[in-house]
């Protein structure tokens, strides 16, 4: 799993948190820790058409951001 997002958004906070907390193994890009983060992100945006972080990838494959990963989490909580 790798998540892109920013050390200063609160969605991908809140991203990295519930990872954390399950257990799961994942990388984080700190878009804006990169000298090209912000390249990055908009190459992220056209490829997704997301424009909101976090942008999760699982296995390669886009998922979605802060949404989908709460709508998961729900699912395996319950």
């Amino acid at each position: 799993l790798v998540a892109c997002s920013k050390t200063n958004c609160g969605h991908s906070k809140w991203v990295k948190e519930l990872l954390t907390q399950l257990g799961v193994f994942f990388k984080v890009i700190e878009l804006d820790l990169e000298s090209d983060g912000s390249d990055v992100q908009s190459a992220l945006t056209e490829w997704t058409t997301q424009r909101k972080l976090p942008i999760v990838f699982i296995g390669g494959n886009h998922i979605g951001g802060d949404e989908r990963m709460f709508l998961a989490f729900a699912c395996f909580a319950s």
